[in-house]
């Protein structure tokens, strides 16, 4: 199957962040979203997902295990489930999220 980014419903999360939801069935092993963000993401947690950030454009910060890291374009950033995470600055990016992501099984601070 054929999915196309210019085809993807968009959803605005609050002022920051546009998500493109290139691919989501909760059916499937995983998901495919191209976020814009411009700003900052809270800190939250995913019990049941591990989550992949490939960064397209941009610079930014990725917070995972207890620090921060600069993240360019061509970067890549795992994230294990039950990890706290955040990202920051003015970036577009990949996520990759396994199982699909599915907002009851996620907390932010």
């Amino acid at each position: 199957m054929k999915f196309s980014l210019t085809e993807a419903p968009v959803r605005q999360v609050g002022s920051e962040l546009v998500l493109h939801d290139v691919f989501t069935d909760s059916k499937a092993s995983m998901d495919f979203v191209i976020a814009e963000l411009n700003g900052n993401h809270p800190m939250i947690t995913n019990y049941v997902s591990d989550r992949i950030y490939f960064i397209l454009e941009g610079k930014g910060e990725v917070y995972s295990d207890g620090h921060w890291d600069c993240v360019t374009e061509g970067d890549c950033v795992y994230i294990k489930k039950k990890t706290v995470h955040s990202i920051k600055g003015k970036i577009k990016y990949a996520i990759i999220t396994s199982p699909p992501f599915d907002p009851k099984n996620e907390i932010s601070y």
